[in-house]
C-alpha cells in the first residue's frame, strides 16, 4: 500500500487513500472515518507521566532507560 501518504485535514492522523470513506470517488482531500470521526471525537491533552516513567522514557543517561 506505500507510505501513509494522505494526513487528514481536522486531525492531522495519517492515513492511506485506500481507507477513505467513499472508494467510487478520486478526490484531493478525501473523508476517513478511522480516526476523529469527521472532527465528532475530541480527546483530551495527555497528562505527564509519573517521574519514574518519564525518567525511563525521556532520559538517556539514567542507566535503567537505556534498557527500557
Amino acid at each position: 500500500m506505500g507510505d501513509q501518504a494522505m494526513q487528514y485535514r481536522h486531525c492531522n492522523a495519517k492515513m492511506w487513500y485506500n481507507e477513505r470513506i467513499s472508494k467510487d470517488k478520486n478526490t484531493t482531500s478525501p473523508k476517513f472515518s478511522f480516526c476523529c470521526g469527521d472532527d465528532k471525537v475530541e480527546l483530551p491533552l495527555l497528562q505527564s507521566p509519573p517521574k519514574y516513567l518519564e525518567r525511563l522514557l525521556f532520559d538517556d543517561n539514567a542507566s535503567d532507560s537505556k534498557h527500557y
